[in-house]
């Protein structure tokens, strides 16, 4: 498979991707000449065991790390050769993330948190907050805007951080165990959300997961095992 076909046929690709860690005395192997594709638009459900690397995969592909080796192609850019500081502006406008723990800015509104992606992107701050303004409503926190992170539930804190991906409109949005510390009623409901924005705007999206149920609403399941992909 040639690069124009990957860059044409998928919003996220992955070929050979290696990573490994070393410690005192030795080295893990995590990813190991690791392939992986997502049409534009697909639904990906990762699953894996706990420590198997799903995290690991999941920051490769969303460039908040490196490979020791591979390449990885996100629409039409060839990233894994991008200095830091074109990768950091890449992932600013083209990569959504939803971690475990919300990470929101404590000394920040709900408003703000969302809109802060646009404003480190170069938008307008009244136009970044009048987008930011519009993904609270549509996550259902219109009257939480003035709110801090202390001040909202774990649900809404999650509601929040998945609008704060959202913000710039990703041709990928990966999600880290996004219900993992959620009840299961609340976490259903984000699960739900990270859906319905698939379907609204058209972007990939990758879901690690341990829930089954979960990730049997996906369109797609892989599982990680041995430091690669199964059940592409």
């Amino acid at each position: 498979m040639d690069d124009s076909s990957l860059v044409c046929s998928h919003g996220l690709c992955a070929q050979n991707l290696c990573k490994s860690y070393f410690f005192e005395g030795g080295r893990i192997e995590v990813l190991k000449n690791l392939d992986f594709t997502a049409s534009q638009g697909d639904c990906v459900a990762l699953l894996g065991a706990s420590g198997i690397g799903k995290s690991t995969l999941l920051h490769i592909l969303g460039a908040l790390d490196r490979p020791d080796s591979g390449s990885l192609w996100i629409g039409r850019n060839e990233i894994t050769g991008l200095g830091d500081k074109a990768l950091c502006h890449f992932r600013n406008r083209s990569v959504g993330f939803v971690f475990q723990f919300h990470h929101l800015l404590p000394e920040f509104s709900a408003l703000e948190n969302i809109a802060m992606p646009g404003i480190i992107g170069g938008m307008q701050k009244a136009k970044a907050l009048e987008e930011a303004k519009m993904l609270l409503g549509r996550v259902g926190l219109e009257n939480r805007a003035k709110h801090r992170p202390g001040e909202l539930s774990g649900g809404e804190q999650q509601r929040v951080a998945v609008a704060r991906a959202l913000m710039n409109k990703p041709l990928v949005l990966l999600a880290d165990e996004p219900t993992g510390n959620l009840d299961a009623k609340t976490g259903l409901k984000i699960h739900e959300l990270l859906l319905e924005m698939n379907s609204e705007q058209g972007m990939t999206l990758v879901v690690a997961t341990h829930n089954r149920d979960l990730a049997n609403e996906m369109a797609r399941q892989v599982t990680l095992v041995d430091g690669k992909i199964s059940g592409l």
